[in-house]
């Protein structure tokens, strides 16, 4: 797991792209041209990219030296192939220039709104003072609202630990930060247009035991509400009104994120979602194996803390139901 030290903001305006990606260069030379296009102010963006040391087809895209010519920096990062999305993200993060914004970026998408880097900036201009906030783009083929693609200020990675959450192989880190940034009312839309390149979704490496994953992402609401607390007592002071507001607003969203969890499509479904979006076979590669074995010790972990939670939400629930009875 990639552990990350916090970083200072010598930039506040300056915009670092992250991306990683594999065995796709065609489609990522069209998403950084995309960005490059619709960029307002390229002095102030950077693309930042982890390739995979056994990546041979965008190592010779890099070789070719075809980016001579795109009008911002980018910094090419070639590692081994980390186990999850979050380790790679939070590495290609902590070596990045210290700038006021975050975006992580797919490599199969396309930007299609003139001076997006401007509305980002824009967007993020009347924060409170303390700068904790994280903003999501639009993306077409999620429903409204959903945190696929998103742009984190320095603070806000500072505070939470990591740019996306280092337990998943594939999916699940947006929405995991998703539900943090919404159980603080720190979640900002970035009028900001994306498209999926070829007009549909492309195919997800590593995708495995999707049920498993499902399970595990829901089970680990403690540890993103343990995420969330921690925020709150940083934003308010102790015994104040101001926080006991915000725990009062971050339990109306734990309560809806656990009848989320009922409502899961069974098995079936989502093994035939699996089967429709996976770029693998049957035979499951090293890598995946690391990051499945590392969660099922990470939930055992944790299960100390889910307990604890499962039991809270039914002491919440005695208590509104002996509310709701004394108030007839």
């Amino acid at each position: 797991m990639v552990d990350i030290l916090p970083k200072p903001t010598d930039h506040v305006d300056l915009i670092n792209v992250l991306i990683l990606t594999r065995e796709r260069p065609e489609k990522l030379v069209r998403a950084i041209k995309s960005l490059e296009n619709h960029a307002a102010d390229k002095d102030n963006v950077e693309l930042w990219i982890y390739v995979d040391d056994d990546d041979s087809v965008t190592h010779a895209l890099i070789d070719s030296s075809w980016d001579n010519d795109i009008g911002f920096r980018i910094h090419w990062h070639i590692g081994t192939r980390l186990i999850t999305h979050g380790d790679g993200f939070s590495e290609i993060w902590q070596i990045s220039s210290n700038a006021g914004f975050y975006l992580g970026f797919a490599d199969d998408y396309e930007v299609t709104t003139p001076n997006w880097d401007y509305i980002i900036r824009e967007s993020f201009r009347n924060l409170p003072s303390d700068r904790i906030a994280v903003g999501y783009l639009s993306d077409p083929l999620v429903p409204e609202g959903s945190m696929t693609v998103m742009v984190a200020t320095t603070e806000w990675v500072n505070q939470v630990g990591h740019f996306v959450v280092p337990h998943f192989p594939y999916w699940f880190g947006d929405k995991w930060l998703q539900q943090i940034a919404e159980m603080v009312d720190r979640k900002y839309y970035i009028p900001v247009d994306l498209y999926p390149l070829d007009g549909k979704k492309g195919k997800t490496y590593r995708l495995w035991d999707l049920s498993f994953w499902t399970r595990f992402f829901h089970l680990l609401l403690a540890e993103r509400v343990g995420t969330a607390r921690r925020i709150i007592e940083e934003l308010t002071d102790d015994g104040s009104i101001a926080r006991e507001q915000a725990i009062e607003f971050m339990y109306e969203k734990i309560e809806g994120y656990e009848e989320e969890a009922k409502n899961e499509p069974s098995k079936n479904k989502q093994l035939a979602h699996q089967l429709a979006f996976t770029a693998e076979g049957n035979d499951k590669n090293k890598t995946y194996l690391l990051a499945l074995h590392r969660a099922q010790r990470h939930l055992e972990a944790m299960t100390p803390y889910i307990i604890e939670m499962n039991a809270q939400r039914i002491l919440r629930h005695k208590k509104k139901l002996l509310a709701q009875s004394l108030s007839k």
